[in-house]
């Protein structure tokens, strides 16, 4: 996942997974020069001239904001047993402040460790979607969550 000043790639030959500067690709693509970079960001800059030129050898991994968290955080709440813990959980949803309410709720009625695996059985099905959308070849190892 990237975010912020850095992009994060799946290279499509090795597998290997680079994360980049969004600056220094910036400048690679632009077939610019950086100013005086020190050793140990030799390898990235590289890199950065690799990625500019080979654009199908490269895949943009998702950002941290294409997970939607509240909507993973509403199909948790829709499915809630009972329905005053799914009103409770719904109507923190529709307030400000929504993650620390909605954790807090959880929090108190024991549920954080059902919240948690949930939440990583709907990032694993992304994951899942993500390489199934890209064509790239994965083991279809189980679900962490499931292994709890």
């Amino acid at each position: 996942i990237r975010s912020g000043q850095v992009v994060v790639y799946l290279d499509r030959e090795t597998g290997k997974v680079e994360t980049m500067s969004t600056k220094l690709l910036s400048v690679a693509k632009d077939q610019g020069q950086p100013d005086i970079l020190p050793s140990w960001q030799l390898h990235a800059w590289k890199m950065a001239q690799l990625i500019a030129v080979s654009t199908d050898r490269f895949l943009k991994l998702p950002s941290t904001s294409d997970v939607h968290d509240w909507q993973i955080m509403d199909d948790f709440a829709k499915s809630a047993h009972g329905r005053p813990l799914r009103s409770e959980l719904l109507s923190a949803l529709a307030r400000g402040d929504v993650f620390s309410k909605f954790k807090k709720i959880l929090r108190r009625r024991g549920m954080l460790d059902t919240w948690h695996s949930y939440r990583l059985r709907a990032l694993h099905e992304m994951a899942v979607e993500w390489l199934k959308e890209n064509d790239i070849a994965f083991l279809d190892a189980p679900n962490p969550a499931r292994r709890r």
